[in-house]
């Protein structure tokens, strides 16, 4: 039996090494789909991984190799390989996190974003392994550049729109991840993170960015103060600044708001409540609704009202 498994897996062993070695020879736009066969036979025999340093060499395509697309097809070998490859270690974890944070600084808009997926993953295995006990000083290390990075990307007015748009929401679904909230050694990567959205906040309303990026990270907003309602005395200030610039009154941001304001006004949270009036007012100078009575309260209504008149009535009066 035993010799049976050494055969089964010295086959696997040769077939993997003959896929690397196609994939070396192979042309750019064949290149991804050697290392789809590739990961699926990692996936089916995880030991290929070390022979001959295979995802070390793969991995170094991801460095050298001139394709955008190869070398995000490299990043989705690595993907596969961490969700799908039973029994990933950490130390092979370690080198694939080194590549990735290596990508958030190419030439390729399409490989940093895709890059910030991957890191995203990486941080989220972390997480888990953690909550088993398991921690590790480097792979921590090697992680927190990567965030360090991902957060300059976020607030690089040079950065494209797309990496930007990437970035924002990493930092999003990373500060809703259950396990960075339950842990306190990660309390200052949260708030490392939360500080970084706030300042992409104010800086899209200082230059009255309207386009899709304001529009998600509003609508991110939303999405955080739902999980982690603790951030509002942070996240809310800067959500109503919007209000107050004529620019954010077109349909899709002026959506967005009302879908944010209102969304954590009425979910219930008792942490809404002190906002309830100060939202109510940002959405009528908005040209919104107002909120139901049952959360402002009829003077706070009648104020917002009064106030949305005075608006109009000036709007009038300049016209």
């Amino acid at each position: 039996m035993a010799d049976d498994s050494d055969a089964v897996r010295d086959t696997a062993s040769e077939e993997a090494l003959e896929l690397f070695n196609t994939f070396q020879l192979a042309s750019p736009k064949d290149k991804p789909g050697i290392l789809k066969s590739l990961a699926e036979v990692a996936i089916r025999r995880p030991e290929v991984l070390d022979v001959d340093s295979l995802l070390d060499n793969v991995l170094q395509c991801s460095r050298v190799d001139p394709g955008v697309n190869v070398r995000k097809a490299v990043l989705d070998f690595w993907d596969t390989c961490l969700a799908e490859v039973p029994g990933v270690r950490v130390d092979q974890v370690e080198v694939a996190a080194g590549a990735v944070v290596g990508l958030l600084a190419d030439e390729s808009a399409p490989v940093v974003k895709r890059a910030i997926t991957s890191l995203l993953m990486i941080l989220r295995w972390q997480f888990a392994k953690e909550s088993d006990g398991l921690e590790d000083g480097t792979l921590t290390s090697v992680v927190q550049r990567g965030l360090e990075k991902v957060e300059a990307l976020c607030l690089d007015d040079g950065s494209a729109a797309g990496i930007r748009l990437g970035a924002s929401k990493f930092i999003e679904q990373a500060i809703m991840s259950p396990s960075i909230a339950q842990q306190s050694a990660h309390q200052k990567t949260m708030n490392s993170m939360l500080s970084c959205f706030v300042k992409l906040l104010k800086k899209l309303k200082a230059a009255e960015t309207t386009g899709p990026l304001a529009v998600a990270c509003i609508r991110s907003c939303r999405s955080i103060l739902t999980t982690r309602p603790q951030f509002a005395g942070k996240l809310v200030p800067a959500v109503l600044a919007f209000g107050q610039v004529e620019a954010y009154r077109n349909a899709k941001t002026a959506t967005a708001l009302d879908d944010c304001l209102r969304g954590f006004v009425c979910s219930g949270n008792q942490l809404a409540k002190p906002w309830a009036r100060k939202a109510n007012d940002c959405l009528v100078a908005l040209g919104r609704d107002p909120l139901p009575d049952a959360y402002v309260g009829a003077a706070g209504k009648r104020a917002g009202d009064a106030a949305g008149a005075g608006a109009g009535a000036g709007a009038g009066a300049g016209g």
